[in-house]
């Protein structure tokens, strides 16, 4: 890429993101931001303060009485007002609870899993989504894929070892459509771009596409010799119908964008980050998604979704989330297959972005969480357990990310929330 398309700046650079430009376009960047500054206003407002006093949830939520609950009421009002969120009539089963490991930033290294994932089978977790981006070990033509630190198939042998030994089942993640830019940064891809410039999408309608993805496919179910599940990724395709070959596609067959899209989707995912889920999706698409699919799949965040440069992880708003999509499910449940529930944990917005929340430092929130879809009740006994897993004094508040007082926890990473929080003070 020439230097004439860097972004034109007038003084030094004050934040690494000032950078995307390079990567992405200036109308994509405007959305994020955008869309950031919507999560922070709704953190801000259900917020005590950054460095307020913090309540403990345990004695606020001491009494007997349970308050009718609201969808709305975010899980501070709640803290504060002693409201446990109660048991849903019908305890709603949740066959799948997979826990999504996204490798495109500060990838654990073999060690950490032996730690991992007795963890999570411990909170409940079901499987592990592993988005390996280029820590998977290409072979062949797509060798130059892999990063230079990637796993070695006797690594990821023994990932998918531990994964069996605790029965965790592993679902590979391969990206077919969006987030495309571990590839098509490449010299050998970068024909395959929808928009030249850029590196997120893949043209749909180049030939060598095709020929690229069942590679890509191939070697990694080669890996993968007993998984039951493949997940396809085709989220935030920002660019589509944009090349010549698409337009000549749409011509001939008389396709718009969407048809362009459905044309590379098979089965379906619903992902919502954020709480009031049952706000934002429209029940007309849920009776749609019973109608024309299978079954759904739905997707959570533990971590990476209130911002692309995060320290620590705001659990209030990610157990808001969940708590959201309870609602969701105990709604339609009998109207749609629900195949699994899968708890997203995003380590970075991009391949050139900075790193969100480093994975050790949101295990709180995964705890939670995870037993959150187990009990379905927001009460003394959810957070007690979480304490107790995670070996953590009284002192970890778990309904915010912004309490500064020191805690003491002996899970693998601890450490690394230790050194934040004291960085933040």
């Amino acid at each position: 890429m020439s230097h004439s398309k860097l972004p034109a700046r007038s003084g030094p650079l004050v934040n690494i993101n000032d950078l995307l430009p390079v990567t992405q376009s200036l109308k994509h960047l405007e959305r994020q931001k955008l869309k950031e500054a919507q999560v922070h206003a709704n953190i801000r407002r259900n917020s005590a303060g950054k460095f307020g006093p913090m309540k403990n949830i345990i004695e606020d939520l001491g009494g007997d009485e349970v308050e009718i609950d609201h969808p709305a009421r975010s899980v501070n009002e709640r803290v504060s007002k002693g409201i446990r969120t109660p048991r849903p009539e019908e305890v709603i089963h949740i066959a799948k609870k997979i826990v999504h490991l996204d490798l495109k930033g500060a990838p654990p290294i073999v060690n950490y899993y032996k730690k991992l994932f007795p963890l999570l089978h411990s909170l409940g977790a079901t499987g592990v989504l592993i988005e390996y981006e280029d820590m998977f070990p290409f072979h062949g033509p797509l060798e130059q894929i892999s990063a230079r630190n990637a796993y070695s198939k006797n690594e990821l042998n023994e990932i998918l070892y531990l994964a069996k030994m605790n029965e965790l089942e592993v679902i590979p993640l391969i990206q077919t459509f969006g987030h495309m830019e571990f590839m098509l940064k490449l010299q050998a891809y970068q024909d395959l771009r929808e928009v030249p410039a850029y590196p997120q999408v893949i043209c749909p309608s180049n030939n060598g596409t095709q020929i690229l993805l069942r590679q890509i496919i191939d070697q990694v179910v080669g890996l993968h010799p007993q998984i039951k599940w493949l997940h396809i990724g085709s989220d935030e395709v920002y660019y589509i119908g944009e090349c010549s070959l698409c337009q000549k596609k749409m011509r001939k067959y008389f396709m718009d964008k969407e048809d362009l899209f459905i044309d590379h989707v098979k089965k379906l995912m619903a992902w919502q980050y954020g709480p009031f889920v049952e706000f934002k999706i429209p029940p007309d698409a849920w009776i749609k998604y019973g109608k024309y699919f299978s079954g759904v799949w739905v997707a959570s965040a533990y971590k990476g979704a209130t911002g692309a440069n995060q320290y620590l992880t705001n659990i209030s708003y990610h157990l808001e989330n969940h708590i959201s999509w309870l609602n969701v499910l105990s709604k339609y449940q009998n109207e749609i297959v629900f195949k699994g529930f899968v708890l997203t944990g995003w380590q970075r917005y991009d391949h050139f972005a900075v790193l969100c929340e480093l994975l050790p430092v949101a295990i709180p929130s995964l705890a939670i969480n995870l037993l959150f879809l187990e009990r379905q009740m927001v009460d003394n006994t959810l957070f007690q357990k979480a304490r107790d897993v995670l070996m953590c004094d009284a002192r970890l508040t778990l309904y915010t990310n912004y309490s500064t007082e020191e805690v003491l926890c002996n899970f693998l990473g601890a450490m690394y929330l230790k050194v934040l929080k004291d960085f933040l003070i």
